[in-house]
């Protein structure tokens, strides 16, 4: 069972519909309006807490353990990065992805809800 522990959370507001992406990952706009959206493949990201609709406060876990949901199967300590889609894949060594947060628990594949150690994003080389 995923539970959460120590968050730190920001709120921002949604530059989309994320009424259906509650822990999924989010970027945040670099630009003035500090928004936040679905992550994109490798993006430096965060884990959305709650289901805003667009222009609606988002909930942003950027530490502590929280539950996120998987793109693919991986196992307990792999460290973790956004897919295309928004969802937790295993980040591989030599990539372009910004590893977001190591897996607690092993992901049976995808839509598998797990508990994710959130860091701050950075660059696997």
């Amino acid at each position: 069972m995923a539970t959460v522990q120590n968050e730190q959370i920001i709120t921002l507001t949604a530059g989309e519909d994320l009424s259906a992406k509650q822990y999924y990952l989010a970027t945040i706009s670099t630009g003035a309006d500090n928004t936040a959206s679905l992550a994109g493949d490798g993006n430096k990201a965060y884990v959305i807490l709650n289901e805003p609709s667009t222009g609606q406060a988002a909930s942003l876990a950027i530490g502590g353990v929280t539950k996120v949901v998987a793109g693919a199967g991986f196992t307990r300590g792999d460290k973790l990065a956004s897919n295309g889609s928004g969802k937790a894949i295993a980040a591989v060594v030599g990539g372009t992805k910004h590893v977001v947060g190591f897996a607690l628990e092993s992901a049976s594949g995808d839509g598998a809800v797990v508990r994710m150690l959130v860091v701050s994003p950075t660059l696997l080389v």
